[in-house]
């Protein structure tokens, strides 16, 4: 009986060392199958955020390709700014010879108001490109290839700054939240916000210009109202 006894008991416990053996390659399948799925994942997070990457450095591309384009358009049209202004300087001149005597009073007005129709008129449009340029930019981004070029980028634009200074435009500050002055701004859309107060500024496009106290460029604004 003893020995039938120690046989069973044997027995026993081979089916238990056999039972723990399956359950240890069990477990082991199982860390493996859990560790196929987290590497998938990883490379799957990966692949998307190379995809990320080369979506940014081509939309970052496009506005560097825009960046160069509004300077060349800005150096043509400061070109031609001169030009114009050196052309307008000989006729008033040629004006003033003819008839200094007897219209000079008369002319040197209408030269001055030409003069200041004719730079208001250029410096709307060019205060309009430095907005759009500054824009630019400004947009935000963690390329450090593009922030080397917005630095760059800055000086110019504050030389441009500094064009319209010299011209005597400034730019007009508004904000989020300034009430609307139709003297200098437009509207292009709305934005429903029922915690806002109504005909307040929603959103800034693009900025007002003003030469002395005449407007030369008026906003781009979005404005807050409640239905």
């Amino acid at each position: 009986m003893d020995k039938k006894h120690e046989q069973k008991e044997e027995q026993i416990k081979q089916e238990q060392k056999q039972e723990q053996k399956e359950e240890q390659v069990k477990q082991e399948q199982k860390k493996h199958v859990e560790s196929e799925k987290v590497e998938h994942n990883e490379g799957k997070k990966l692949h998307d955020l190379l995809k990320q990457v080369n979506e940014l450095l081509t939309s970052n591309e496009k506005h560097v390709t825009r960046i160069k384009h509004l300077e060349e358009q800005i150096n043509e049209f400061n070109h031609s700014f001169a030009s114009k202004i050196e052309q307008k300087a000989k006729q008033a001149n040629q004006i003033v010879s003819e008839k200094i005597t007897e219209l000079t009073t008369k002319h040197n007005h209408e030269i001055q108001e030409a003069k200041k129709y004719q730079l208001s008129k250029i410096g709307g449009q060019l205060a309009d490109v430095i907005d759009q340029f500054s824009t630019v930019v400004n947009f935000p981004t963690t390329d450090e290839k593009i922030k080397n070029y917005k630095i760059g980028f800055q000086m110019y634009l504050q030389m441009f700054h500094n064009i319209l200074n010299e011209m005597g435009i400034s730019k007009i500050e508004i904000k989020v939240g300034d009430h609307f002055d139709e003297k200098c701004m437009s509207v292009v859309d709305t934005v429903v916000d029922e915690s806002k107060t109504e005909n307040t500024i929603a959103v800034v496009i693009s900025h007002p210009y003003k030469m002395g106290d005449r407007v030369i460029k008026i906003a781009s604004v979005k404005v807050f109202k409640k239905h």
